[in-house]
């Protein structure tokens, strides 16, 4: 991780707390503001390295489901061993924490993610993922800690539980893929479990790629695993689509008792229509996509067609993506889609044309370009591989390409700029809805 990285991610957090953090003493839980040694050390050492430490111990090289466990000096660490099956990355989140937790900020840790959070009395708690088969070394350093085996959603899990209060236990433990979670918390072991029990899957978003021309959008809200768009028409009809990965948790949709069944197919799903024998109660469609336990459901006055179109017409939310950073010379010009992506254009006052764009995977066109005169310089954005291409002619316009940690999402920045503003913008790129 470069200075400006460390900088950047060190300003997610309030300067006293960090440097409380850093002048750590070991201090007891009837004191305020308590802050941990190990997950302090964790947070700047991986900041600082790349690695990441936790709070827990192992017995020397003893498998665990393709990560080895092996002690190195005062340290023990975790690492995966072999050729792992290729898979492609998932993100997770936790799906329940305790009440009174802040969020803090998040580290990308290559194809996985560390969630950093506090307590009302100042602890640190981390949640962490990586993919099977990264190579990122995970430290340890719970040599004291009472272990025990227990077991997450039915795969074997360690836990680490402090013998002191002004430390956090932990838990860690791996998956059916193969993928490696950590926990660290001043938690009992019920919490702890109970927390790695409730990770999932980041739910996908979806949204209708179609409805019907007299539709107007009124508004979206989140639920239990998913959405709800409102919709209305003409007559003022309420016309809503949902869908939610947690359907038993709440009543997605409901059906007028005495309503005629028609069953269909929806992208070769197995589908249900329904019709009211009301004007006053509107139709619908609900069908599951068992892949992904995600369970979908339109309402509205439509014919049949119409209903299955709708249906049919649903897809995964595009990601998108925006600059966080442009100089202050720039003036924002408009955007436009691409296919698979989309093209920002600004100006400055010189009024030369600065253009980012970003394409992903398979749904973007190809892309061409002519650097064969420029100065080429290696670079590296957020983790991942770049490269600038500078001219000495002032009429070439200077570029930045550089792909997503999947290597699925190209980005592309154009304008007259040095290095350091060409990274700058580079990795203030984020992800927005």
């Amino acid at each position: 991780m470069n200075a400006q990285l460390f900088t950047d991610a060190m300003s997610e957090l309030n300067d006293k707390y960090v440097m409380e953090a850093v002048s750590y003493q070991r201090k007891t839980k009837s004191q305020t503001r308590v802050w941990l040694s190990r997950v302090a050390c964790f947070f700047l050492v991986f900041l600082l390295t790349g690695s990441a430490i936790l709070t827990f111990s192992v017995e020397a090289r003893a498998v665990f489901f393709g990560w080895v466990r092996e002690q190195a000096d005062n340290f023990y660490h975790y690492f995966f061993e072999g050729e792992a099956a290729p898979s492609q990355p998932v993100k997770y989140e936790l799906g329940w924490m305790p009440e009174g937790l802040e969020y803090i900020t998040t580290l990308d840790i290559d194809n996985g993610e560390c969630f950093i959070y506090k307590d009302a009395q100042g602890f640190l708690i981390q949640f962490s993922y990586s993919p099977n088969g990264d190579n990122r070394s995970w430290g340890v350093d719970g040599v004291g800690d009472i272990q025990k085996t227990v077991k997450v959603n039915g795969n074997k899990a360690d836990l680490y539980i402090s013998r002191t209060d002004d430390q956090t236990s932990s838990i860690i433990w791996t998956n059916e893929r193969n993928d490696f979670f950590t926990i660290s918390a001043p938690f009992d072991e019920e919490t702890l479990i109970k927390m790695a029990e409730n990770v999932r899957v980041k739910p996908l978003r979806y949204e209708l790629s179609y409805v019907p021309e007299n539709c107007i959008f009124v508004t979206s809200y989140e639920t239990a695993g998913g959405e709800v768009y409102i919709y209305t028409d003409e007559q003022d009809t309420l016309i809503q689509f949902s869908y939610t990965s947690e359907p038993n948790k709440e009543d997605t949709y409901v059906i007028h008792e005495e309503a005629e069944r028609i069953e269909v197919t929806v992208n070769e799903y197995p589908a249900e229509i329904f019709r009211t024998p009301s004007e006053d109660e509107t139709d619908g469609i609900v069908w599951t996509a068992p892949e992904t336990n995600t369970l979908f459901f339109i309402s509205g006055h439509f014919d049949e067609d119409t209903l299955i179109r709708m249906a049919e017409s649903v897809r995964v939310k595009p990601v998108r993506y925006e600059l966080g950073y442009v100089p202050e010379n720039c003036v924002f010009v408009t955007s436009y889609e691409i296919p698979g992506g989309k093209s920002f254009v600004y100006t400055d006052e010189k009024e030369s044309l600065i253009c980012f764009t970003y394409q992903v995977g398979a749904d973007g066109g190809s892309f061409f370009v002519d650097n064969a005169k420029a100065e080429k310089i290696d670079v590296t954005i957020n983790g991942c591989t770049g490269e600038i291409s500078l001219y000495k002619d002032e009429e070439e316009t200077d570029h930045i390409i550089w792909t997503d940690s999947t290597n699925t999402v190209l980005f592309y920045i154009t304008g007259h700029f040095d290095q350091e503003t060409f990274i700058k913008m580079a990795e203030s790129v984020i992800e927005i809805e």
